[in-house]
């Protein structure tokens, strides 16, 4: 079973009668004094007086009040048990909102906190996650629940939220990231239910798998950065109607060069549960990171099950669109390719599915299918360089734009620069070697001398 059914199929069936819309959040920016209360009183920490950030709050902490092994004591239906996980520091962010999570017509106040270890290894050093209280108000005393995560660097990115299941509360879309062994950082998001106080993950990116020397992650993550390639993904909610679950749209182009690939995903509760609705990917690709499988039967071939009756007709033509534009690029890449000899048809062939692509609600597909497109002109080269450069110009700022859309300003700012993306792609690398001599060369004058480690006669 995929991850994602994996996921979906956990949280079992929801209720899909119409409810009364949720009501409308509220922002409510976190105070000085509420985010000592969640520090000290929430999770019993010795913490000096928190030095205020631009957008949260960032407290020194020496070890508990109470003699605690974790933080996680006043946390409604926890305990630490034998987990011992002591913080070095918290930040509790500074954007808070109310929100009906727990039921339609609940006030929950939502708070979102990272808090970081010295003493607990690399590939858990970090819990994060959001803090949702009964009521309007952060007080200790009243039990939160806490949907978080024990991982290797990560922090917060952002939080949205949207009425996913449609039984008229609001769900948690959480972004966070997380860095890896070997050169790997990943940003990946979720979808949460905290329906009667009670967390459940019902969409995972995928979970982290720790091992003696490092961590490493299971699942296909929103994008994620490695030595020689990128990866950059969309999630997409779909709405099917009144008091219906949404439909979950992710799809994953992996960028750049020869190896461009794509894979899409589309979850849906269909008469009650939770299944992958379609895959889609290029034939023979070994799809990264997923086994797009679902019981056993080959399931990339964008072929979709049966869609459920009572679907409006707007929900209708968004998932035929999706079937549609997600065939053309399967015969776009599984179509003749420049070892044919026929670069020009194959080019042809994927900008028009990359058209198709995004109009059909895959803009990461896009990406991929122009960028396979600018690939294949490489044979034509030095004629056909300026048109690769276009092509994969267009496709590096879009993917860099996908990138940063992942972090809130209130949250994290965007760590990586157009300039970042662009030497992943091959049609850019005559312009890189004259720029990095040039850039040493400019560079060397200020280095001065260099230290030596061992003396001299060593």
């Amino acid at each position: 079973m995929s991850w994602v059914v994996a996921a979906a199929v956990a949280f079992g069936p929801v209720v899909t009668s119409a409810m009364p819309q949720p009501l409308a959040p509220e922002d409510a920016p976190l105070g000085r004094a509420d985010a000592v209360t969640v520090v000290r009183d929430l999770f019993g920490l010795k913490a000096d007086e928190p030095k205020v950030l631009t957008g949260s709050f960032l407290f020194k902490t020496d070890g508990f009040v109470a003699g605690a092994r974790c933080p996680l004591e006043g946390i409604r239906d926890t305990r630490c048990g034998e987990f011992a996980w002591r913080p070095s520091s918290v930040s509790v962010y500074r954007h808070s909102v109310i929100a009906a999570v727990s039921g339609h017509l609940a006030r929950n106040r939502l708070v979102v906190v990272d808090m970081f270890s010295q003493s607990a290894g690399v590939s858990f050093s970090t819990l994060h996650g959001i803090l949702v209280f009964p009521g309007a108000e952060v007080k200790g005393r009243d039990k939160p629940a806490f949907a978080w995560y024990l991982t290797r660097l990560g922090r917060s990115l952002g939080l949205r939220l949207a009425d996913v299941t449609g039984d008229g509360a609001l769900d948690l879309v959480y972004g966070y990231s997380q860095r890896f062994g070997g050169g790997l950082d990943v940003v990946a998001r979720d979808v949460w239910t905290l329906k009667g106080m009670s967390p459940a993950k019902i969409l995972s990116s995928g979970e982290k798998l720790s091992g003696v020397f490092l961590s490493t992650f299971d699942g296909v993550p929103l994008h994620d950065d490695g030595p020689t390639t990128i990866g950059r993904g969309t999630f997409t909610l779909i709405a099917t109607g009144p008091g219906k679950p949404d439909v979950m749209l992710f799809e994953k182009a992996r960028l750049a060069g020869r190896g461009s690939s794509w894979e899409v995903h589309v979850v849906a509760d269909i008469e009650g549960e939770w299944i992958e609705y379609l895959t889609g990917a290029p034939a023979g690709a070994s799809t990264w990171g997923t086994q797009v499988e679902v019981d056993g039967e080959p399931g990339p071939d964008c072929t979709p099950e049966e869609i459920p009756p009572g679907l409006g007709i707007e929900a209708r033509r968004s998932l035929l669109d999706i079937e549609s534009a997600c065939r053309a690029a399967r015969a776009a890449s599984t179509g003749r390719d420049r070892s044919a000899g026929v670069p020009l048809v194959d080019f042809v062939r994927k900008l028009f599915a990359a058209a198709r692509a995004r109009l059909g609600r895959l803009p990461a597909t896009s990406l991929a299918l122009e960028e396979s497109a600018s690939s294949s002109l490489t044979d034509a080269w030095p004629a056909a360089w300026p048109l690769s450069v276009a092509i994969s110009l267009h496709v590096a700022i879009s993917a860099h734009g996908e990138y940063c859309r992942a972090f809130d300003p209130r949250f994290a700012e965007c760590p990586e620069r157009l300039s970042d993306t662009l030497w992943y792609f091959p049609a850019f690398l005559p312009l890189r070697l004259p720029f990095d001599r040039v850039k040493k060369a400019l560079l060397r004058p200020f280095r001065g001398e260099r230290i030596r480690l061992t003396p001299l006669g060593n």
